[in-house]
C-alpha cells in the first residue's frame, strides 16, 4: 500500500496537462533507401493497434495522444510500394514497435520516434526469421510536432538500410519459426542471453547479436580503457587500426573478460549475474550525459504510468536502480521506464475532507461502476490513451449531481466528491488545490476504495 500512495503521489505532484488529438500520416513517408525484397505482407504486432504515441502542443501546453490516420500495417505497405522490388524475395516485415514520443532533456524539449522491425522470408511454407532492426531517431522539438511523420520515415529508413547491410555482410540468421508464431514478437521478459562458458573477444553489431552471442571473433581492435573509481562502472574506449570500421556499427564488444555495451560515446562494462546482464548504476553518477541523453525525460514520464521491465535483469537490489538491457528497443533503459503500451490516464475521485463520518456519497462512472466513499477515502479510474471524456455522478439521500471530466494523458486529474449544504457535487481541482489531499495520502489519513 506505501509503495501504491507514494506512486500516486508522483502522479499527483506532475504537471496539469489535459490530453488532445492528433494524427500522423503514415501512407506517404518518402522512404529512400533501395532494397532487395518485395514486400509481401506487413504485420501490425504492437499491442496498442490504435495510438503510436504522444507529443506535447506548446498551444495548449498539454501532452496529446498520437493516432496513425489509418491502420499502420496498410499505411507501411503504401509507403513502402515505390521501393519494393517485384522481382525481389518476397519477405514478411512485423512491426514489432512504432512508437513516437516528447521529453525533456536538459531544458530542451526533444521529440523520438522508435522503430522495431523483423524480416521474415517465407521459403515453400517455411519462415525464417532473418534479422530484427531496432532504431530510435531524436531530434529537437523546436520545428513543431510536424518533424513526428519525418522521424518516424527516418526510423524506418534507418531499419531498411540496417537489414540490407547484414544481408550483403551475409550475416542474417534465417532462424525457423512456424506460421502461428508469424505475429508473435519477441517478449524480452522471457530472454535468455545464450551465453558461452567463457568470454570470447570480439564484436556484437547489434544488441541481437549480443542476445544470441552471435559474435565477430575476426575483426581487430584495440581498447582504451578509462579512469574510474569504485563508485562508477568502467567505461573504455574502442579503437581500430582498419579505418573503415566505424565506432556507431558496433553495439557491444567482449575483450575476452567482459562485456561493454554502447552507452553514449563510450562504451561500460556490464554486471553480470548467471548470465543476466544489468548495469549498475550510482547516485554519484546519476547526472551522467551518457546514459541521461538516451533516457526518456526523467521527470517527465518515468515512473508516471506504470513500471515496466522489459528486459532481461537479475533481482533488482533495493536500494540499487539498474540500467538494463531492453531487447526491444535495442537500448539500454532504466529498470523503471514505463511501457509505452500503458500510457494511460488516470481520475482520483476524493471524498471530501469535509464530509461528516457518518456521510456516504455514491460515485457512479459510466452507468456501471458504482463506488461508496466516506470521509478522506479515494477511488482511482484508469482512463486509457484516448483520454475520452468520463460521464460520473454523484449521490446522497436522494441529492443526484452529474459531470463529465476529461482524463488527464500521462497524469491524474483529482475530482473532490463534496456535500455543501443541500446539495452534492464534484469539484475537478487545479495543482495548486490538491495539497491536501497528497498529504493525507501520504501520512495514511486517505484510504483507498477499491470495487
Amino acid at each position: 500500500m506505501r509503495n501504491s500512495q507514494l506512486l500516486l503521489l508522483s502522479l499527483l505532484i506532475s504537471l496539469n496537462m489535459f490530453g488532445q488529438r492528433f494524427t500522423v500520416t503514415l501512407s506517404d513517408l518518402e522512404l529512400t533507401t533501395p532494397i532487395s525484397f518485395a514486400v509481401d505482407t506487413v504485420i501490425d504486432s504492437r499491442v496498442n493497434r490504435e495510438s503510436i504515441g504522444y507529443i506535447f502542443d506548446k498551444k495548449t501546453k498539454n501532452y496529446t495522444t498520437a493516432f496513425p490516420t489509418a491502420k499502420v500495417d496498410s499505411s507501411i505497405i503504401a509507403s513502402l510500394k515505390p521501393l519494393s522490388k517485384t522481382e525481389g524475395e518476397p519477405l514478411l516485415l512485423r512491426i514489432n514497435r512504432l512508437f513516437v514520443y516528447q521529453t525533456t532533456i536538459y531544458g530542451k524539449r526533444h521529440i523520438s520516434a522508435e522503430v522495431s522491425i523483423t524480416f521474415i522470408a517465407k521459403n515453400n511454407q517455411k519462415y525464417l526469421e532473418q534479422f530484427t532492426s531496432t532504431k530510435t531517431i531524436r531530434d529537437e522539438a523546436r520545428y513543431g510536432n510536424h518533424v513526428a511523420g519525418l522521424i518516424i520515415q527516418e526510423a524506418l529508413d534507418s531499419c531498411l538500410l540496417h537489414y540490407e547491410k547484414r544481408k550483403k555482410a551475409g550475416i542474417l540468421s534465417n532462424v525457423p519459426i512456424s506460421k502461428k508464431d508469424l505475429n508473435t514478437k519477441f517478449e524480452a521478459d522471457q530472454a535468455t542471453v545464450k551465453k558461452m562458458p567463457y568470454f570470447i573477444r570480439g564484436l556484437f553489431y547489434t544488441i541481437y547479436d549480443l542476445r544470441d552471442y552471435s559474435i565477430d571473433t575476426k575483426a581487430d581492435f584495440y581498447v582504451e580503457f578509462l579512469k574510474s573509481n569504485h563508485k562508477e562502472p568502467q567505461t573504455a574506449k574502442l579503437k581500430f587500426d582498419d579505418k573503415s570500421m566505424r565506432k556507431k556499427d558496433i553495439y557491444a564488444f567482449s575483450n575476452g573478460k567482459s562485456i561493454f555495451v554502447k552507452t553514449g560515446k563510450y562504451y561500460t562494462e556490464l554486471t553480470d549475474t548467471s548470465g543476466k546482464f544489468w548495469l549498475n548504476h550510482y547516485d554519484e553518477f546519476a547526472t551522467n550525459t551518457q546514459y541521461n541523453a538516451g533516457m526518456i525525460g526523467v521527470g517527465v514520464v518515468g515512473g508516471l504510468v506504470g513500471v515496466g521491465v522489459y528486459a532481461i535483469i537479475a533481482k533488482k537490489p533495493a536500494l540499487d536502480n539498474k540500467y538494463i538491457l531492453d531487447f526491444e528497443r535495442g537500448a539500454v533503459v532504466p529498470a523503471d521506464y514505463p511501457e509505452p503500451n500503458m500510457v494511460t490516464s488516470q481520475i482520483l475521485f476524493y471524498g471530501s475532507s469535509f464530509l461528516s463520518n457518518n456521510d456516504t456519497i455514491t460515485l457512479t462512472i459510466k452507468d456501471t461502476k458504482h463506488i461508496k466513499l466516506g470521509r478522506d477515502q479515494y477511488y482511482i479510474y484508469k482512463s486509457d490513451d484516448k483520454c475520452l471524456p468520463v460521464y460520473v455522478s454523484v449521490s446522497s439521500g436522494g441529492r443526484e449531481y452529474y459531470d463529465r471530466i476529461s482524463p488527464i494523458l500521462l497524469n491524474t486529474a483529482v475530482a473532490r466528491c463534496q456535500i455543501i449544504g443541500d446539495k452534492v457535487g464534484i469539484e475537478v481541482l487545479e495543482v495548486s488545490q490538491q495539497n491536501s489531499i497528497k498529504d493525507a495520502i501520504e501520512n495514511g489519513t486517505a484510504k483507498q476504495v477499491f470495487e
